[in-house]
């Protein structure tokens, strides 16, 4: 490998630019799809939620019209109830068919809708059970019936229910698990509420509900009541950036770490994207840059005939690609994950040997048809907005000729074995093309 000519690449401003804008317009329209598409899970997670309570409704509605025919009266109109129970349905369908061919502020504006049916049917619920526990209290079979987030927290264990109903802090849970009635709590929090019912459950005595309260209920209910407060502050810019951080990251191969909505979450996403945004933009340059060499060497009828990629256990990385320049002579082009670049005209062989002084001579006659050339290509590279900076290039001299083992390389063509004796060919005459090379 002889008279190597070694150049650091980068783009020119213009030139970077346009690839950021490249960039930042495939970014969006996948941030756009992606936000589409969770908007959508929200939708019909949603749905199901108000499905649910539809059809609790209609049992709670069902168990208070047998109670009325003993002659207990409810407060509750079962046919209003009925109709809108129908009607919230039927919208429900109509959300659940959507999908990401809607824009994304129709998506919002049904999650919105959807949302506020939510909480619309949330309280016909809730006075739903309170009519009917009225109902039930008057036959003395007290029933707590609130329904949170599709579960029932029901104190089923504790078997003195009369003192249960004039215990104070059943009514105080009541009361405090109200005020997050509707609220779009997180998987974290959900989970946790789980836990609240499982401790409720495991009560079998009245004395315990004070602790229950003031032990669980409060800290749950503060600890939702912070989550609804941040999820109006930063919701939307979170989950946007949150979106725009595991897009990227999945790109580039990297395993994106949880960032859980806190104070300091948008800042932490903020910085996270942008060192991923600015590898980014060097992996592209790379292959930027790479794809422009590829492309003016195919211009100048250099074709690939080889390839290989090397990794040093001192973790450096590089990547040769092989371009026929005769009979046994071939351009090695060497992209190393530092951004140098280095090519280099050789002899080729299958194994390793040093070359002769005939072929020493014959090589440097070579290096001096690929100098012309690699003007030439430098001159393309300029026009595709490619600036190089010189590191090293040493002059096509004999003493600089070397034989290439190319038995480790992926080859697509034979080229046979370097003879410096045969007749070479010069710059300017590949394939009866004419370059006119700068000097």
């Amino acid at each position: 490998m002889s008279g190597p000519k070694s150049s650091s690449y980068t783009l020119t401003a213009a030139q970077r630019r346009m690839l950021q804008e490249q960039l930042r317009r495939a970014r969006e329209a996948a941030i756009l799809l992606e936000r589409k598409q969770n908007e959508l899970e929200k939708i019909n997670h949603l749905v199901n939620n108000v499905n649910a309570r539809v059809e609790a409704i209609r049992q709670v509605i069902d168990k208070t019209e047998r109670f009325s025919k003993e002659g207990e009266k409810s407060s509750i109109d079962a046919s209003a109830v009925n109709k809108l129970c129908d009607k919230v349905s039927k919208e429900c369908e109509k959300a659940h068919k959507l999908s990401v061919n809607q824009s994304l502020e129709q998506l919002c504006e049904t999650k919105d809708s959807v949302t506020s049916v939510l909480k619309e049917i949330n309280q016909v619920l809730n006075d739903a059970e309170i009519s009917l526990k009225r109902q039930e209290e008057s036959f003395r079979n007290n029933v707590m019936g609130q329904i949170m987030l599709g579960v029932d927290i029901s104190f089923s264990n504790i078997a003195d229910r009369n003192a249960f109903s004039r215990n104070k802090f059943k009514n105080l849970i009541q009361e405090e698990m109200s005020k997050i009635t509707g609220l779009e709590l997180s998987s974290q929090l959900e989970e946790k509420y789980k836990v609240l019912v499982e401790k409720a459950e495991q009560i079998t005595s009245v004395d315990y509900l004070e602790n229950f309260y003031s032990l669980s209920v409060i800290p749950f209910v503060k600890e939702c009541l912070a989550y609804e407060k941040l999820e109006r502050e930063i919701g939307d810019d979170y989950r946007a950036l949150k979106i725009r951080y595991e897009s990227l990251a999945k790109d580039m191969g990297v395993v994106p770490i949880e960032i859980a909505m806190d104070d300091k979450a948008v800042y932490t996403l903020l910085n996270a994207i942008t060192e991923l945004e600015a590898e980014e933009l060097k992996r592209k340059e790379e292959e930027y840059i790479s794809q422009c060499i590829d492309d003016a060497m195919k211009a100048m009828n250099y074709s690939v005939v080889g390839a290989r990629e090397v990794t040093k256990k001192s973790g450096k990385h590089f990547r040769n690609v092989l371009y026929k320049f005769d009979e046994g002579t071939a351009v090695n082009v060497t992209y190393s994950n530092n951004g140098q670049i280095t090519m280099e005209l050789c002899g080729v062989d299958e194994q390793d040997r040093e070359p002769t002084e005939a072929e020493r001579r014959s090589l440097e006659d070579d290096m001096r048809s690929f100098c012309d050339d690699y003007y030439v290509i430098e001159k393309k590279l300029k026009e595709k907005g490619i600036e190089p900076k010189l590191i090293s290039h040493l002059p096509p001299e004999a003493q600089y000729a070397q034989i290439l083992n190319v038995s480790d390389y992926e080859m697509s063509e034979k080229i046979g074995k370097y003879e410096g004796t045969k007749s070479r060919k010069t710059s300017g005459q590949q394939a009866g093309m004419s370059i006119s090379g700068e000097g």
